[in-house]
């Protein structure tokens, strides 16, 4: 069936209006570089804060066709904008990474060898992982949540049963308490999919065993006075009980005070001078590990 929609690359010719949209995108795009990929929300909210951007669906709507022709341009124009610097995907691929032959395989382990990284949660009293709602956040938060060795998940909506059950099964099989912070919005759905996530992990840990607790990262209600966050009225659609009378959405943060949040978030819960001894390990090792390997050599 034909259709109006654009598909693959396509020439956009922008009028002024649109033009002129583009540029501050691109200001916040340059401004965050070090946070990229962005998710759409964020480019959203980092506009309706800094140049009265209309906080509406229609107007993020209205974005979102923009920035997808914009990501479509095949040229070299101002409005262009990487594929890189956005992330609006849900896609979840699983595929068979075969190696050419044997030189491709020695090749790889040498390029891991040169990135070893040491497990750096294993000698902290805490297993501390990241939770967030959005799973578009999650390449922006493991940058930071990696120097620490801490993992990071998505567990956007009303997380599946499966996936809590499985999450209580690995979670136990950790052999020390473990501490989830959790970053999500502050809006009914918000605060009840963190609560529903805690109390069922909980009640399947009843039965396999593990100490684990749930600690809310962001948004808190403190978070939007300090970084002065647009608000919304809760949906009159949504009957959940909730302690307020307006919203915020988490990618209302700015990219980088987010990730200060995770950093001082993790901190707070590890031993920094373990994790600076696991470091200290880590370049030990990487080093020891390519000079074992330093005697092979490629196309012999």
């Amino acid at each position: 069936m034909a259709t109006n929609r654009p598909r693959g690359y396509r020439n956009w010719n922008p009028q002024a209006e649109s033009q002129e949209l583009m540029r501050k995108v691109w200001e916040v795009l340059e401004e965050y570089r070090t946070q990229w990929p962005l998710t759409l929300r964020q480019v959203f909210y980092r506009l309706v804060g800094t140049c009265d951007y209309p906080k509406t669906e229609t107007a993020y709507d209205s974005l979102c066709e923009k920035l997808n022709l914009a990501r479509r341009e095949p040229r070299n124009r101002p409005w262009k904008v990487p594929w890189n610097a956005l992330r609006d995907d849900g896609i979840i691929e699983r595929l068979h990474n075969g190696y050419t032959d044997a030189e491709q395989f020695i090749a790889t382990v040498r390029y891991s060898a040169e990135r070893f990284s040491l497990d750096l949660m294993r000698f902290q009293p805490f297993h501390v992982e990241v939770h967030c709602e959005a799973g578009g956040m999650v390449p922006q938060l493991q940058t930071v949540a990696q120097r620490y060795g801490a993992d990071v998940c998505s567990c956007g909506g009303f997380n599946s049963t499966t996936h809590k059950h499985d999450l209580a099964v690995r979670l136990s099989s950790i052999g020390k308490p473990v501490k989830l912070l959790h970053i999500g919005d502050y809006d009914p759905s918000g605060v009840h999919i963190a609560n529903n996530l805690d109390e069922d992990v909980q009640a399947f840990l009843g039965h396999y065993g593990g100490d684990v607790e749930l600690i809310r990262l962001a948004v808190t209600p403190e978070q939007q006075a300090e970084y002065d966050l647009p608000t919304a009225p809760p949906k009159t659609t949504d009957r959940r009980s909730f302690d307020s009378d307006w919203t915020v959405q988490a990618e209302a943060l700015r990219p980088d005070d987010l990730a200060q949040i995770v950093a001082t978030g993790i901190e707070a819960n590890i031993d920094l001078e373990i994790l600076a001894f696991a470091r200290e390990q880590e370049t030990e090792i990487r080093g020891d590990v390519m000079a074992r390997l330093s005697f092979i050599r490629l196309g012999e």
